[in-house]
């Protein structure tokens, strides 16, 4: 019997801390080569801060205050990053939730 693979994967984010952000975002691919997405599902427009960071802590990327759209898909380039875990960092007025991505190259 042979299963069918699909080679690319998303992180479904869903946070058993922060139920109020589950299922408002999918990051795909996973893992990441040069591009992350980012696809919200919204049910409104919100204003959200995006950050990326090192395991270490360091803000490696911010995107300030934006003002996200029902179902928008924001593309960042990661092409720059060394393979290495990261986090993302999603931030709402009231709330704010983090997940780990890694960066893969494939040579």
């Amino acid at each position: 019997m042979t299963i069918p693979v699909e080679a690319t994967t998303g992180v479904n984010a869903l946070d058993p801390d922060n139920p109020g952000f589950n299922g408002l975002f999918t990051l795909y691919p996973n893992p990441v080569e040069d591009y992350l997405f980012l696809a919200f599902h919204l049910d409104q427009p919100g204003d959200y801060i995006i950050r990326i960071t090192d395991v270490l802590g360091r803000d490696l990327l911010i995107l300030d205050q934006r003002t996200i759209q029902p179902e928008q898909v924001i593309e960042l380039n990661l092409s720059e990053y060394i393979p290495a875990p990261y986090f993302l960092q999603i931030e709402s007025p009231d709330q704010k939730t983090r997940r780990c991505f890694p960066v893969q190259k494939i040579d």
